[in-house]
C-alpha cells in the first residue's frame, strides 16, 4: 500500500476515534451531571423535603442510572459476536423469524409492512445470530424513524444479483438530515434520546465480517432506504 494511502487511512481512523470518544464523553456526561446535581439538591434539602418530594428525586436518580446501565450494555454487546460461525443460511426463513419476533411491536405501532421475496429459495453465507442482530438493528432504526407518522410504512424487499443477495429495508419516516449523513455509521452518533448510537455501527461491523456490506440512501422528509448486500451461498457445497 502506498505511503499516502496509509497516512490517509490513519488520519481517518484517528478522526473516527476522536468522534467516538467525544460523543462517548457526552453520552456519559449527561446522566453523570444529572445524578450529581440531583444528589447535591437532595443532600442539601433532604430533611426539609416531604417524603413524596424525596421519592421524586430518588426516582429521577433511578432513571439516570438506568441510562448509564443501558449505555454500558450497548458497549459490552458491541463485542458479543467475536467468533462467527459462517455457513449457508436460508435467508427467507431467517427474515420471517425476525419479522415474527417483531410482529407485536409493528402491530402496536400500526406499521404497515410489505415483504417481497423471490419465489426461489435464496441462500446466503453468514452467521445466523450475527446476521439476525445486524438486520434487527437496521429494522429497529427504521421502526424508530416512523414514530409520529400518520401512515407508517416499512418495506423489506429481497433480490438476487449475480453472486450477491440484496436486502432493501425502507421506511417513509423523516429521513436523515444532510449534516448527519456522513455520521450514520460512526459510534455514538445517534440523534435519538436515550440511544447509545451503536446500532448501525454494530450492523456494519458484523456485515463486513461476513463479507457483506451496508449502504444508506436517505432523503429528508421522504424516508430512508438501507441496502444490505450478502454473498450468496450453495447449501449443497462442501
Amino acid at each position: 500500500m502506498a505511503q499516502n494511502e496509509t497516512n490517509a487511512e490513519n488520519i481517518k481512523l484517528m478522526e473516527v476515534l476522536d468522534f467516538a470518544f467525544f460523543n462517548l464523553a457526552h453520552e456519559l456526561g449527561n446522566p453523570i451531571n444529572s445524578i450529581k446535581m440531583t444528589l447535591e439538591v437532595l443532600i442539601n434539602n433532604f430533611d426539609d423535603y416531604p417524603r413524596e418530594r424525596q421519592m421524586e428525586y430518588l426516582r429521577s436518580l433511578h432513571v439516570e442510572f438506568n441510562r448509564l446501565e443501558s449505555l454500558l450494555k450497548a458497549i459490552r454487546s458491541f463485542n458479543t459476536f467475536e467468533q462467527l460461525s459462517i455457513r449457508a443460511l436460508d435467508l427467507r426463513s431467517l427474515l420471517q423469524n425476525l419479522l415474527q419476533m417483531m410482529g407485536n411491536e409493528l402491530n402496536e405501532k400500526r406499521i404497515t409492512l410489505s415483504f417481497s421475496f423471490p419465489q426461489e429459495p435464496l441462500w446466503i453465507s453468514g452467521d445466523s445470530r450475527a446476521l439476525q442482530q445486524a438486520l434487527l438493528n437496521v429494522i429497529s432504526n427504521a421502526v424508530d424513524a416512523l414514530a409520529n407518522r400518520l401512515d407508517p410504512r416499512l418495506g423489506i424487499a429481497v433480490d438476487r444479483q449475480g453472486d450477491s443477495c440484496l436486502i432493501r429495508i425502507s421506511d417513509n419516516g423523516g429521513g436523515i438530515p444532510e449534516e448527519k449523513k456522513d455520521q450514520v455509521f460512526l459510534p455514538f452518533a445517534s440523534g435519538k434520546p436515550h440511544a447509545a448510537g451503536l446500532g448501525l455501527t454494530m450492523a456494519k461491523k458484523l456485515l463486513t465480517r461476513m463479507d457483506g456490506s451496508i449502504a444508506i440512501d436517505s432523503q429528508p422528509g421522504r424516508g430512508t432506504e438501507v441496502l444490505v448486500t450478502l454473498p450468496a451461498a450453495d447449501p449443497h457445497a462442501g
